[in-house]
């Protein structure tokens, strides 16, 4: 990634002038030539969304995944699940979304899931997806009771 990451430093270092008179758009890169040493400082550089408790739009995470390109981060970590809301359309376990999720709308399908993967891959940003479990459960037991684990009166 690290040609990306040289184009990348390379567009912030250009700045757009006004507008001439027939509109015509000018930039210029000021105090030319550069000798550019750049490399990240840490492995792991990137960004939580939390889309168990707040949807995103897929477009929305796209627009994250952007943001985090263009300014060299690596990490999308998407916090998938919690006990506010299962939004991930399982094929094993359809009626996890189907009832767990906020409502109907505001799911994600396998499809879209790879496709926002993929889209992170080409730009250089990994998704690690998470998946709340065994703790943090409650909009799983609404469609698989068997699957949740009752502690509340547990204790006093």
């Amino acid at each position: 990634w690290g040609a990306m990451h040289g184009l990348i430093t390379l567009s912030q270092m250009v700045e757009p002038l006004q507008p001439t008179e027939e509109g015509k758009r000018e930039y210029v890169i000021r105090a030319a030539p550069w000798s550019i040493e750049d490399y990240p400082v840490l492995p792991h550089r990137g960004l939580m969304i939390d889309t168990a408790r707040h949807f995103l739009p897929t477009s929305t995470i796209r627009r994250q995944i952007d943001a985090l390109s263009m300014n060299k981060m690596n990490v999308l970590h998407w916090h998938v699940s919690d006990a506010e809301s299962m939004p991930y359309e399982s094929t094993a376990f359809p009626d996890l979304a189907a009832k767990g999720a906020f409502i109907k709308e505001a799911t994600y399908s396998k499809q879209e899931v790879k496709d926002i993967i993929d889209y992170a891959a080409e730009r250089g940003v990994r998704v690690i997806i998470e998946f709340d479990m065994p703790g943090h459960n409650y909009a799983w037991s609404l469609a698989y009771p068997s699957l949740f684990v009752n502690c509340s009166d547990m204790y006093p």
